[in-house]
């Protein structure tokens, strides 16, 4: 992965915490979990996040915690993860975010 795709995904990143209010709780090599209010007591879109984060290839497996409103993901990301994959994710997230009421905006 070149440096200049790796500056626009943390570019891409630091967007996307802000527009879910995604707080960083821990992150080690293969594993990160956060947390959102959108999450907090809202099942249904935590298990349409997980539903949806585990078709993809490179996840492993996902947890969810509604009563605090986290996600656990184990992920394995090859280096060479194109960024247009990472559009594509974002812009399904953010349908379902939408589907479930959250991001009206």
């Amino acid at each position: 992965m070149s440096f200049f795709t790796l500056l626009e995904l943390k570019k891409k990143a630091l967007r996307i915490q802000k527009k879910y209010k995604i707080q960083l709780l821990s992150v080690i090599k293969g594993r990160v979990r956060l947390s959102s209010p959108y999450w907090k007591d809202n099942d249904l879109l935590l298990d349409d996040l997980k539903n949806y984060l585990e078709t993809i290839n490179e996840i492993k497996s996902v947890h969810t915690t509604p009563l605090i409103g986290t996600l656990t993901i184990q992920y394995s990301v090859p280096e060479d993860f194109p960024l247009d994959r990472v559009l594509e994710i974002e812009k399904t997230v953010d349908a379902i975010h939408r589907q479930r009421g959250v991001l009206n905006e």
